[in-house]
């Protein structure tokens, strides 16, 4: 410098740098996501149950008018009578879907119930045209149940009447013709061809087969004299007799006949069932037993085959006491002198003991005689209690348990429907069945009303079985008796 003074060199500040802020990051929001909402699903309706109406019918008819009814309330309707035939008529009825079952109900114009049967599994039945009255009109509805719902229900009716047989018509006298004239004019028209009357064709005659007939069981057959003329008897033994019968061809029912030799009647039974049962009991040893059966055309009850079979009561013999002879006191040879080693015989086989000498008297003496089986009644059996309507759930046919039968008929001796000695026990005689229907008569007099019991087919319904055996100790003796 000009001062001579040394100059400092001076030092520029130097700008420190500055650190530039850092750019803050902001986080973006991140849009959650949102659940969309879920459809519940929603339970599909049970299908709806549904039946078809019964189709009613019923054979043989004559064909169908129309006629004016009135109802139960009083209102006059036109509706189609089905005008049925004679003889046994067969109702049946169907409806379409799972039935477990029908209610059929027969009603007259007054309103009264010939039949009403609940729940009924067959679908038909049969009624005999005598029990209608010509020219009243009846109802015959029947109510189909579904089995999957009985509440689920489909009904139908069908009038039907059994017309009056028609007088025969009068035929009057033919009007006297004028005398003709003897000159007859001369014919411009050629005479037409004479057509001859086309036969007519006669209708089938109705067959059936003659009932085969069988017992069981038996000990075989032989033949024998059976009044006048020999025919196959058959041996059977103690116990419960089965007896059978069939017929081809449509069939309406059965007569059956059990006669004894001297032709005392013991069953007489109108049937449509094919079997029944007998006690051996009411069977005299040795005695020719006749069954006799009549089959009856369904198209025409006027045609008939019969067939008879013949049978014996053969008790089993008596045990015989076995007879036993007392040993010999004298040896034989053979034990006296045995093998060699016996050459000495023990004192046992020279004396014999006394039991050889002098026999015990059992073996002298034979057993005695095998007392006689008490034939009084046996005590109800445990199946059929008579103070328990639950266990009579079964209706009572002919061919129903031979025990049934029995504790069914000593409630009707103890109530006097039947009398003691007038019955054939264990079988659902005339006489047993008649006690029923007299039952069912006097308590509709009495305002109970119990599904009949017709003799010509007996069938004895839970309803007058519940009653017979109720659990409230109640006594519906005979009035009368």
């Amino acid at each position: 410098s000009p001062d001579g003074t040394t100059a400092e060199p001076t030092t520029e500040p130097t700008e420190e740098p500055t650190e530039a802020p850092a750019p803050e990051v902001t986080e973006e929001p991140t849009e959650e996501p949102t659940e969309e909402p879920t459809e519940e699903p929603t339970e599909e309706p049970a299908p709806e149950i549904t039946i078809g109406v019964p189709v009613l019918d019923i054979q043989p008819n004559t064909g169908s008018v129309e006629a004016q009814i009135t109802d139960a309330d009083g209102n006059e309707q036109t509706v189609n009578l089905l005008l049925v035939g004679e003889g046994t008529l067969q109702l049946t009825w169907f409806a379409e879907g799972e039935i477990s079952g029908y209610d059929v109900t027969i009603l007259n114009t007054a309103g009264q119930a010939m039949v009403n049967q609940p729940m009924m599994s067959g679908a038909g039945a049969s009624i005999d045209s005598s029990y209608l009255t010509p020219d009243e009109i009846y109802s015959l509805t029947v109510t189909a149940h579904a089995s999957a719902d009985e509440s689920v229900t489909a009904t139908a009716t069908l009038y039907f009447a059994r017309p009056a047989a028609e007088p025969a018509p009068v035929s009057e006298p033919e009007a006297e013709s004028e005398p003709e004239s003897t000159t007859e004019p001369e014919s411009t028209t050629e005479p037409e061809p004479t057509t001859e009357p086309e036969p007519t064709t006669e209708p089938e005659p109705v067959t059936i087969g003659a009932p085969v007939l069988d017992i069981q069981p038996n000990q075989g057959s032989s033949d024998m004299d059976v009044g006048g003329f020999t025919a196959p008897v058959y041996q059977v033994g103690d116990g419960t007799i089965q007896l059978s019968w069939l017929s081809n061809g449509d069939i309406a029912g059965y007569n059956v006949r059990v006669l004894d030799a001297n032709g005392n009647v013991m069953v007489d039974q109108n049937l449509s069932s094919t079997s029944a049962t007998i006690s051996s009991d009411y069977l005299t040893a040795g005695m020719i037993y006749s069954l006799n059966v009549t089959a009856y055309a369904a198209a025409d009850d006027s045609v008939t085959e019969s067939a008879t079979l013949y049978f014996s009561y053969v008790p089993a013999p008596a045990a015989e006491p076995e007879a036993v002879e007392p040993e010999s006191t004298d040896p034989e040879p053979e034990y006296t002198d045995p093998e060699p080693e016996y050459t000495d015989p023990e004192p046992e086989y020279t004396d014999p003991e006394p039991e050889y000498t002098d026999p015990e008297p059992e073996y002298t003496d034979p057993e005695p005689e095998p007392e006689p089986e008490d034939t009084e009644p046996e005590e109800p059996a445990a199946d059929y209690p008579t103070d328990d309507p639950s266990a009579w759930s079964t209706a009572i046919t002919p061919d129903f348990d031979f025990e049934g039968i029995v504790v069914l008929q000593q409630r009707l001796v103890e109530w006097k429907w039947l009398a003691k000695d007038g019955y054939y026990e264990g079988v659902l005689d005339e006489a047993t069945v008649q006690a029923i229907v007299d039952f069912q008569t006097v308590c509709a007099e009495n305002g109970i009303d119990l599904i009949p019991c017709d003799p010509m087919d007996p069938v004895i319904e839970t309803d007058t079985l519940a009653l017979l055996f109720n659990a409230n100790g109640e006594v519906y003796a005979n009035p009368y008796a």
